[in-house]
């Protein structure tokens, strides 16, 4: 699957937050749903590694038991992590319809449908299907129960469909209100600030580029995404090129450092499609 530069890192976003929702269960007494949750916190550790195959197969067989419980929270909150791997392992079309079915379903819960719409979202704009995924975000206009945190992702996604389109001042400013959203996670306020300075370096506003890709880089490191630092560098490199720096080079070679030095194979994969380095990572 091909992805614009910076809609894989949005992925990333999204997996993090679903694994923060499925590592937040609280083990109880009765053996099937201690099951449930020992196989969500399994999966969890399986994506943490980089190994998606285990992840997929545990979230399935937990979202599987938690049903059988009648828990349709947490059954949807595992088949969201479940169709993040399979994104994961490049199996598109069955990611696609085990989010198509949470939404199909009144038995989940908004919240849990909310975060399906908008992961169908991510997966339409890293198809360069633009269309689509503008529909998925306004459809979740009319949603209820959608999480703070997901409102301000919504606007970054938005952000991004916009500078894609080459509509710089519309992403800086849905990136702009994405960033003073309440509950906004860490990854996705980087997010709004590489948009931010992306968006400011386009129309030529050099110095507010500088310090957006400057607080995402800080923010990148703090967060230890490795892939996000080395866009963040790329940007900056840009940023030099136009300015006429020389430190363009030095910024160009540390972004292309911190590629050659990814071990995990997702980080990889993300770091070499946005920098333009061959997948391999030689």
């Amino acid at each position: 699957m091909n992805l614009r530069p910076g809609l894989m890192i949005m992925l990333v976003a999204a997996l993090m937050g679903t694994l923060s929702g499925c590592a937040g269960t609280k083990a109880v007494e009765p053996a099937e749903r201690l099951q449930a949750q020992l196989l969500t916190r399994a999966a969890v550790g399986a994506a943490t590694r980089g190994n998606w195959q285990v992840a997929s197969k545990n979230w399935q067989e937990a979202a599987q038991r938690h049903a059988s419980l009648d828990d349709w929270t947490a059954a949807g909150r595992a088949t969201l992590g479940e169709a993040q791997a399979l994104v994961q392992l490049g199996q598109k079309t069955e990611a696609i319809a085990r989010l198509t079915r949470l939404l199909g379903s009144s038995r989940y819960v908004p919240p849990v449908q909310a975060e399906a719409r908008y992961q169908l979202a991510l997966l339409a704009a890293a198809a360069k299907d633009a269309a689509l995924a503008a529909q998925h975000l306004d459809a979740m206009d009319s949603m209820a129960g959608i999480e703070p945190a997901l409102q301000g992702a919504v606007l970054n996604l938005r952000a991004r469909l916009a500078a894609d389109q080459g509509d710089w001042q519309a992403a800086r400013q849905l990136a702009a209100r994405a960033l003073v959203s309440p509950g906004l996670s860490s990854m996705e306020a980087a997010n709004a600030q590489r948009l931010i300075g992306e968006a400011a370096m386009q129309t030529g506003d050099w110095h507010a580029a500088e310090a957006a890709l400057n607080a995402a880089l800080t923010q990148d490191r703090i967060q230890a995404r490795s892939a996000a630092i080395a866009q963040d560098l790329a940007l900056l490199a840009e940023l030099a090129d136009r300015r006429g720096s020389p430190e363009a080079a030095m910024l160009r070679a540390r972004a292309d450092d911190v590629c050659n030095a990814v071990r995990d194979l997702s980080e990889k994969a993300v770091c070499a499609y946005n920098r333009g380095l061959p997948r391999s990572g030689k």
